[in-house]
This record gives structure tokens, sequence and C-alpha cells, in this order.
């Protein structure tokens, strides 16, 4: 069993299910963020794929954030140099979110690539939420008990997979944003009224300019 799987419909749409076996809420490891890859490296590939959904096979939740472990293992894997090994592990996760962000998109022109999307039925925490800022739209569940924010400082760790820049740069329609020194939580945006720009009966909300 795979943390993450994947199914292409006949209209080209290639959902990515974030999963993990006997867990109550996702978290990220080594194995997820190998599977994700593959999984959007073959979507990318794919002619016949027009646009990717990742979204969470979890009731409620869409993840709780990074294996803490993983981050133990990176500074164990690099020996003498610690700081060396978490400083590149680290730049592999921004590796994998800058694909999905850019998703096959020209180097030069800055165009092409196809849209990516994020769905998430409710709490979304640390690199559960740095994935959605890396899709071009997130939408959330209307869910009551859902929460986002970036907690990890709370164990002294600095949100490190582009939550501080994806965060800011984003249109995100909400108040007040969480804060990185003080771990905050929100609730989901609040649903937009009919005939507005937003017209998802979900909540959604754009992401920052791919390229910048």
């Amino acid at each position: 069993m795979t943390d993450f799987t994947m199914n292409k419909d006949a209209e080209g749409i290639a959902t990515i299910t974030w999963d993990v076996p006997g867990k109550s809420m996702n978290v990220m490891s080594f194995d997820g963020l190998r599977d994700l890859e593959k999984h959007i490296d073959e979507a990318l590939a794919d002619d016949a794929v027009k646009g990717i959904v990742i979204t969470s096979g979890k009731e409620g939740s869409f993840a709780g954030g990074m294996d803490l472990n993983l981050l133990a293992k990176m500074k164990e894997d690099a020996g003498d140099d610690p700081a060396k090994g978490l400083f590149e592990g680290t730049m592999q996760m921004h590796a994998l979110l800058r694909k999905i962000e850019r998703a096959g998109m020209d180097p030069k022109t800055n165009k092409g690539g196809k849209p990516v999307a994020c769905v998430i039925p409710g709490t979304a925490a640390g690199i559960g939420l740095e994935l959605p800022l890396a899709t071009h739209r997130t939408f959330a569940a209307d869910n009551p008990k859902a929460r986002i924010g970036l907690p990890e400082i709370l164990v002294g760790i600095f949100p490190g997979a582009g939550a501080p820049r994806g965060w800011c740069a984003s249109s995100v329609p909400w108040r007040p944003r969480p804060s990185f020194w003080k771990a905050r939580w929100s609730p989901p945006p609040p649903r937009r009224r009919p005939g507005s720009s937003t017209r998802s009966a979900k909540t959604r909300w754009p992401q920052p300019a791919t390229g910048c």
C-alpha cells in the first residue's frame, strides 16, 4: 500500500488521493514524497491528462503535517554535517512543490502547463497547508471543525516548505492570517455569496501566480 494513489477519468482529470494506511490523519513521509512526485510526473507526462486534483482520503481532514521522524532521519543520514542534511532534505521538498506550482510550464515563456487544484475536506496543518499553497486553486469543504495553520513552530521548527512565501503571496480572503511565530489556527475562509467572483458552492481561494 502507498500513501498516494492516482486515478484518471475519461475527462482527462488525474485525481491524486493522499491516504496514509493505518493513520487517522495523513502525515508526510519520505515514502509519501516519493509517491506524490511519481504521480505528479506521470500526470504531467501524460498528454491525455488535462488537469490534476490533489485531495485526501481521510474524512474531515487533509493532513496533520510532516512526520517528525523524517526530520530526525535527515539529520541522522547526514552524519557529521546534520545542517547540510536538513537543508538538502528541505530543498528536495521545495523542488517537488515547485514542480507542482510550475506544472510543466515552459521555463522561458512561463506558458503552457496543466492546472493543479487541491481539495481539502478539513484540517490542513504544516506541509498539509504548504502543499495546497503550491497548487493553482484550493477548494475547502464547508467543515466547521476544520482548522488551518502552521503549528510546527511549537516544536521549534520554522515552516520550511514554502508556507511564508506562499501564504503571503496568495490572495487568501480571510482574517486573521495565522501567525508563523504564534502558530495560530484559523478556520477555512467563509463561503462567498452567490454571484460573486467565486461561484463554487464550496470555498476556494486563488493562489500566487506560477512563476513568481
